[in-house]
C-alpha cells in the first residue's frame, strides 16, 4: 500500500476510506503526518537497529527494512520487535493447528 490513492489532507476522507484502526488499547487512530492522513498498512522505510543507539548504521542500507506504518510504530525502539513478533506468530499458528486437530497434542 503506497502512493496517493493511499493518503488524503482530509480526515473525513481518510475515515470514509477506512484508514482509522483501533490502537492496542482499544482507541481509534488515523496515521498523520504533517497535513496529510495514510492509510495503516502504508509503506515506510524503517531502520532496523535504532539511528539514536546505532548511528553508524544510519545509512547502511542492510539495516533498512519496508514495514507498514502501523507495524513500525508498534516496533517503536523496541530491538526485539521482530523475535517478539515471529514468536507471536508461531503461538497463533500452534494455536490454530491444535483448534483443527484436537488430538495433534
Amino acid at each position: 500500500v503506497h502512493g496517493k490513492q493511499y493518503s488524503t489532507q482530509s480526515k473525513e476522507e481518510a475515515k470514509k476510506r477506512g484508514y482509522e484502526y483501533k490502537t492496542v488499547d482499544g482507541k481509534p487512530y488515523i496515521n498523520q503526518a504533517g497535513s496529510s492522513y495514510y492509510h495503516e498498512h502504508y509503506v515506510t522505510i524503517d531502520h532496523k537497529l535504532n539511528k539514536a543507539r546505532f548511528p553508524e548504521k544510519m545509512f547502511d542500507y542492510d539495516n533498512l527494512e519496508a514495514i507498514c506504518w502501523r507495524c513500525n510504530n508498534k516496533k517503536s525502539d523496541n530491538l526485539m520487535f521482530e523475535l517478539e513478533h515471529k514468536l507471536e506468530h508461531l503461538k497463533s499458528l500452534k494455536e490454530s493447528v491444535f483448534n483443527r486437530y484436537p488430538n495433534a497434542h
